[in-house]
């Protein structure tokens, strides 16, 4: 439909082999569904900041970082801070349990963290 009232008529199949081409090529690298968070009770986001013994930096979010559920998206920097992780909770004492049992984490020095107020992007995805 979107493409009809942009003056591109395409049928489905056009479409459906348009988009196994991308896929193909790995232009298209994975599909999804995004979900309103806070529809499933999530309400509250963090940036979060980790920092941890520098000699176990990718073992650390390979291992013990990227398996946690809150943790939705992970990045390594080249700050002293190295580890940046976005999180997703239920509320406040959701996140104090959560950073109790990161701390539980031999090699997690310490952490910085943000709460995030309000989303002023307007980008409409389909994956997380």
């Amino acid at each position: 439909r979107v493409l009809t009232r942009m003056n591109l008529p395409l049928s489905q199949p056009a479409v459906f082999r348009r988009i196994r081409r991308l896929k193909h090529i790995e232009i298209i690298l994975k599909e999804g569904v995004k979900m309103d968070d806070r529809r499933l009770g999530f309400h509250t986001r963090f940036i979060m900041k980790v920092k941890v013994n520098p000699s176990v930096y990718s073992s650390m979010a390979r291992e013990k970082l990227a398996p946690m559920k809150e943790i939705t998206d992970l990045y390594r920097t080249n700050e002293d801070y190295g580890l940046l992780a976005f999180v997703l909770v239920r509320d406040v004492k959701h996140y104090n349990n959560f950073l109790t049992q990161l701390y539980n984490t031999t090699n997690v020095i310490d952490t910085y963290s943000t709460l995030v107020l309000e989303n002023q992007t307007n980008k409409q995805t389909i994956s997380n």
